[in-house]
């Protein structure tokens, strides 16, 4: 056969590149089903606060604080985690759980649970070093009792602002061992809050059962805490939001396989012009 000469019919140059592109975007908008994704997080910032010492704090300790002292007075720790950024703008949260690792216990079996925050509060450097458990004078920045940023900004009530209902419990014992907060509907709600509006993120308080008579305080780890491992994890699933375009329909194997040939046919037959 002479150079130049093709057998079969003839396809114009234009047309081929046509069929190649056409069939190149037919396959790039195939659906792809979004991915399920599981994140840990570390804290944004954690805090303990004291009910006995209204201007005392413990923001960078290795502890965090919850639950009665032997005189009956409560303390509580703050916990916030950015979630924007880790997890993709306009994924859909699927589950929220939080691990602590309890390291110290003056009580037995408890109820510990989640309250979402509503204001923003600060983490200082104050430090009250080991064992702790009494917090030591905040320092400029610090969230207390009766301030949520030290010394000018105060709770509105006592204590902390929070929603009146938990979000998520865990029953915690009295050895030391990690806790899981298991998932439940308000706390994935607060998350995917935070995802969504990142300014209204100000975390979780943590509180023990306040409404026994005996001691119930538990420590557990901060984020400054010297083994990583003790540190509070939170892990969020979610799906990734890379879903299908909604008028773009699926295609089947066949439909594959043939739009494969297709292009593996046009790519030789350019092949071919160009000898």
């Amino acid at each position: 056969m002479k150079r130049g000469v093709r057998s079969g019919l003839p396809v114009p140059g234009n047309t081929l590149v046509g069929l190649c592109l056409l069939s190149a975007g037919v396959l790039c908008s195939i659906p792809v089903e979004a991915a399920i994704v599981t994140v840990a997080l570390a804290p944004a910032a954690d805090t303990s606060i004291f009910e006995e010492n209204v201007d005392a704090s413990d923001a960078k300790g290795p502890g965090l604080f919850a639950g009665l002292n032997a005189g009956g007075a409560s303390r509580r720790a703050l916990l916030r985690f950015d979630v924007k950024g880790p997890v993709l703008s306009g994924s859909t949260i699927s589950s929220v759980r939080l691990r602590l690792s309890l390291t110290r216990s003056n009580s037995g079996d408890v109820l510990v649970s989640l309250y979402r925050v509503t204001g923003a509060w600060g983490e200082g450097t104050s430090n009250a070093g080991e064992p702790g458990g009494s917090g030591i004078p905040a320092t400029a920045g610090d969230a207390t009792w009766t301030r949520r940023v030290y010394p000018a900004i105060p709770w509105t009530s006592p204590g902390g602002d929070t929603a009146q209902a938990a979000s998520g419990s865990a029953l915690v014992g009295s050895a030391p061992a990690d806790i899981l907060f298991d998932a439940t509907p308000a706390m994935v709600a607060d998350v995917q809050s935070w995802l969504d509006q990142p300014l209204a993120n100000f975390g979780w308080q943590l509180r023990v059962d306040e409404t026994q008579v005996a001691r119930t305080a538990k420590r557990f780890g901060s984020r400054e805490n010297a083994e990583p491992a003790l540190r509070p994890v939170l892990l969020v699933t979610y799906d990734d939001a890379i879903g299908p375009p909604a008028d773009v329909p699926a295609l089947d194997t066949r439909m594959l396989a043939a739009l494969v040939v297709l292009l593996a046919a046009c790519g030789a037959r350019l092949l071919n012009r160009a000898i």
